[in-house]
């Protein structure tokens, strides 16, 4: 039963169409252009020291042990909580949440229909700049805010969905709020978000699909799922169905009786555990 919970959840996040589609070159060059910003270095030259992973010494783990002696209390609570909140991620990612990806419009159109997350929906073109940006703020969003579901579907690809869902007008980039398969709201003025230089401006982003009750931090399908397994197993304990293995070393079928030797129990007349 475990294994078959899990299974189904997996099955629905991430389908065999459009679970591992590759992010378009604009939103890849964008992000190797961010985090080339944020270490102070040129996107477009290559630097001496990216080598081969082969080529650098044995030794690399023991100096980054070594640094654990180096590193103050707070800096190790830190980089502990870092940890924690990237396993958070990455179980979460199996019920498709904490995480931003592209998906086909039927894939979509089931899951909206079929979920009780609320979905914050990127329509998007891959030949947009402003697109590219919008989807780096929303995969920041989508760590933050893991009880719900950010998606983004291609404009070319998103005519079923949006004729499914009753949009008839959308601009690109925009933003579609769903809930239980009804669109409770759109963003379709993207361009007041842009900051410039190609970053958006999350907390506006955030202010807006908070004040339509779109943003939860904590996720009900994770809850649920944690209860139905621990009822699952209390099920089958009570039904017996839920085998019980024999303590290992056990010399008795007595009940109650958790002697670990040869004995025999006055009045049985057999010996327990006796060759």
């Amino acid at each position: 039963m475990r294994d078959s919970v899990f299974t189904t959840i997996h099955d629905n996040s991430h389908c065999g169409c459009c679970g591992h589609v590759q992010e378009y070159h604009l939103l890849s060059l964008l992000r190797q252009e961010q985090q080339s910003a944020m270490n102070g270095r040129d996107p477009h030259h290559t630097y001496g020291d990216e080598r081969d992973a082969s080529s650098c010494g044995s030794d690399s783990d023991d100096d980054l042990d070594m640094l654990d002696d180096y590193i103050s209390p707070s800096e190790k609570l830190r980089l502990e909580q870092a940890k924690t909140a990237a396993i958070t991620i990455e179980n979460h990612s199996l019920l498709g949440f904490g995480i931003h990806i592209q998906e086909s419009a039927t894939h979509l159109l089931d899951l909206v229909k079929s979920s009780f997350a609320p979905f914050v929906i990127h329509v998007c073109s891959p030949d947009e700049r402003l697109c590219a940006s919008l989807d780096l703020a929303m995969e920041s969003m989508a760590r933050v805010y893991l009880g719900t579901a950010f998606r983004r579907i291609l404009v070319s690809e998103s005519g079923p969905l949006l004729h499914a869902l009753s949009v008839s007008e959308i601009a690109v980039p925009c933003i579609i709020c769903v809930k239980r398969g009804e669109v409770t709201s759109s963003i379709t003025d993207i361009q007041r978000f842009d900051a410039g230089g190609n970053v958006m401006l999350i907390s506006e982003i955030e202010k807006h699909l908070d004040h339509d009750h779109m943003l939860f931090r904590e996720n009900e399908a994770v809850l649920r799922l944690q209860y139905d397994l621990l009822n699952d197993d209390t099920e089958l304990e009570l039904s017996g169905e839920l085998e019980t293995q024999p303590e290992e070393g056990s010399y008795c079928d007595e009940p109650g009786c958790d002697r670990k030797f040869p004995h025999t129990h006055i009045g049985s007349g057999d010996a327990a555990g006796a060759s």
